[in-house]
């Protein structure tokens, strides 16, 4: 009978120390209370993050679209403007004669041999490391040539005619074009009064020994309306792609009616070397 108080005893000193230890090692409940807290805590800061974005998108969306679009056009023309050629001098071509650029047996068309032979007079103006030419070539056949050509069965794209010929009268008084190869037809429509020419005189761009044919059966340079010269009576005759034309194609440099340019001072010194025959060759 003694022995029951002190079991009973033992027993709630048991229970005593078992509720001691839940009371003052609650590690496995404060393990999910952080985990919880730390889980809450990201939701919350995502939800504020999307907040603020989707506040901002509401707000400035249209203003961000307009710089990306600005931001692509910025790096798409300095891209363009990098690999831009350069070209050291431009000459244009009309007429009726077509300068094909299809390559032919040798490799070359007929619209690189005539920029090759170009290359021959120029330097590199804008140290570039390279010698470029902007060839501008406009088929621009008469009337009686479109109709015989219709006649014999042939197709002439009048559409594409007529804005060659508004081209051509476009660059006879702006742009860069100022030294002109043209057929006799088109240099007198722009040219026939020296009076009143778009073109420079003739005799300025001779060299200084120059003989003047009075007729075409004379030797020396054959002069027209005074501010052309005959491609034929020229030293180019002696390169091939020159050559190629018919003989009544004029050269001629058109006149610079704005300010002076860098472009205009360069096309003189070109022009000169071409009518005298002095290449850096």
């Amino acid at each position: 009978m003694s022995d029951l108080p002190k079991k009973e005893s033992n027993i709630n000193e048991q229970k005593d120390i078992f509720f001691a230890k839940k009371q003052y090692d609650p590690t496995e409940k404060k393990i999910d209370v952080s985990v919880k807290n730390h889980s809450s805590a990201e939701t919350s800061n995502k939800s504020l993050v999307n907040a603020k974005f989707e506040n901002f998108i509401y707000h400035y969306k249209w203003h961000t679209i307009a710089a990306i679009i600005a931001i692509f056009a910025i790096i798409l023309c300095s891209v363009q403007m990098c690999s831009k050629t350069k070209y050291d001098l431009h000459i244009l071509y009309a007429g009726s004669e077509v300068i094909s650029t299809i390559r032919q047996e040798d490799g070359k068309s007929d619209h690189e041999k005539l920029i090759t032979d170009t290359q021959r007079f120029i330097s590199d103006r804008n140290n570039d490391g390279e010698c470029n030419v902007n060839l501008m070539s406009l088929y621009l056949p008469s009337s009686e040539e479109i109709k015989e050509i219709n006649n014999s069965g042939g197709y002439v794209n009048e559409l594409e005619i007529r804005d060659n010929g508004e081209a051509l009268s476009q660059y006879m008084y702006y742009g860069d074009y100022y030294i002109c190869i043209l057929s006799e037809r088109l240099f007198l429509k722009w040219g026939a009064d020296e009076n009143n020419s778009l073109f420079e005189k003739a005799d300025s761009y001779l060299p200084k020994d120059a003989k003047i044919a009075i007729s075409e059966e004379d030797e020396g340079y054959r002069i027209i309306s005074g501010t052309g010269v005959y491609l034929s009576s020229t030293p180019l005759k002696d390169y091939p792609a020159f050559s190629s034309f018919s003989e009544d194609t004029v050269i001629a440099l058109r006149k610079n009616n704005g300010k002076p340019s860098e472009e205009y001072t360069y096309s003189q010194e070109v022009f000169k070397r071409m009518l005298s025959g002095i290449s850096f060759e």
